[in-house]
């Protein structure tokens, strides 16, 4: 045998291996095209942008690691798709995730193309504390007239200075379904997430794991803060510093089937106007209120467990005609079960309930008064 010839074969795939291994691209300005593993990691060296009409496709495990305080922008009707699998997640990290680094500017979507996707996506560390709103809101993600999908992610760790620690929805109405939404934390409102949408759109937030956020105002949704009507269902949401849902107002709103547990404020808390459904939760062992209701034309509240709330179960501010039912719900081990107030007239029917072991009652309020339009079926 050549020995010479093997010596040089070794050599070519020693070199060739080392290639494969330390890979690496520098990105920066205008992408598109085709981001694989051949390339990864792509070391963001300033801000980068998929301009108007382009579309850039990231692959499964591709690493994009920032090397400063840089955004990921994606422009009007651009595409991006960054979709990776079960087994080989896309990382989006800054090169130093210590307490004091810059980080980095998060995924920012302007007037989007629907097509765009978060799939299997990791997106971490990110500080939005811009001095526009632009760059101050949504730390992990930033959607503004975008109705992208973010599914199947895990957002965390990201923070903002404003609104939407780790998502933001601007008149935006995105598929938010099967994620993991932790450690994120906002001076303003939504921790987890925040959504504003006009009341002609609904949007839908469904499946997702919402643990351990947090907003300053306590009161303004640790969890998820939303303006707009939609559908909040299947979700899990312990553990929020704030309220686990804030719902400022909205047309319809349902709050169907998530687990709402051990929050440090509010598990439900939702006012001003339009019509509320919540059923079928399970809203056990929060820092205050179960569910806080005020300033509402009706709400229905059925066939809810609500056991071991800091203050009232179920809490009722009843004003201008407003319409609250209370009807098949477990309510137990409560500071105090149901409480009503009546500012002026309005219908409150609580019937076919189980309510009892409630520390500062069962029932109390407004209703021992039983005022006209009041109607108690317990």
């Amino acid at each position: 045998m050549n020995m010479v010839k093997v010596r040089k074969n070794y050599i070519f795939i020693f070199f060739t291996l080392c290639g494969i291994l330390f890979a690496q691209t520098d990105v920066s300005g205008s992408v598109s095209g085709i981001w694989d593993m051949s390339g990864s990691p792509y070391n963001v060296v300033d801000s980068i942008c998929v301009p108007t009409g382009e579309t850039l496709h990231i692959m499964p495990g591709v690493k994009v690691v920032f090397q400063g305080h840089y955004k990921f922008c994606v422009d009007s009707a651009a595409v991006l798709k960054a979709i990776g699998t079960e087994t080989d997640t896309i990382t989006f990290f800054p090169a130093d995730t210590g307490e004091w680094s810059p980080n980095w500017n998060g995924i920012r979507f302007y007037n989007s193309s629907d097509a765009c996707s978060l799939m299997y996506c990791e997106i971490a560390y990110d500080q939005a504390n811009g001095n526009s709103q632009d760059d101050s809101c949504g730390g992990g993600i930033f959607c503004r007239y975008s109705d992208i999908t973010i599914k199947n992610c895990y957002v965390r760790n990201n923070t903002a200075k404003y609104d939407g620690g780790g998502i933001y929805c601007y008149y935006s109405t995105p598929i938010i379904d099967s994620n993991v939404i932790s450690g994120n934390t906002t001076d303003s409102q939504g921790g987890g997430i925040y959504i504003h949408i006009p009341n002609y759109d609904t949007i839908r937030v469904s499946d997702n794991i919402i643990v351990e956020n947090g907003s300053s105002s306590w009161d303004n949704g640790g969890g998820i803060y939303i303006s707009g009507s939609g559908v909040i269902e299947n979700n899990t949401l312990s553990e929020n510093y704030g309220s686990a849902i804030y719902w400022y107002y909205g047309y319809t709103r349902s709050i169907i089937n998530n687990i709402i547990s051990n929050n440090h404020d509010r598990g439900i808390d939702a006012g001003n106007y339009g019509n509320v459904v919540i059923s079928n939760n399970d809203i056990i062992g929060n820092g205050r209120e179960g569910i806080y209701c005020r300033d509402i034309d009706s709400c229905l509240v059925v066939n809810n467990t609500i056991t071991y709330n800091g203050r009232d179960g179920v809490y009722f501010y009843v004003e201008g005609g407003n319409t609250m039912i209370i009807e098949g719900n477990n309510i137990y081990g409560n500071s105090s079960g149901i409480s009503i107030y009546f500012y002026s007239n309005g219908s409150v029917i609580i019937e076919r309930n189980y309510i009892s072991n409630n520390g500062g009652g069962d029932i109390s309020g407004a209703i021992l008064s039983c005022r006209p339009c009041f109607n108690c079926y317990c």
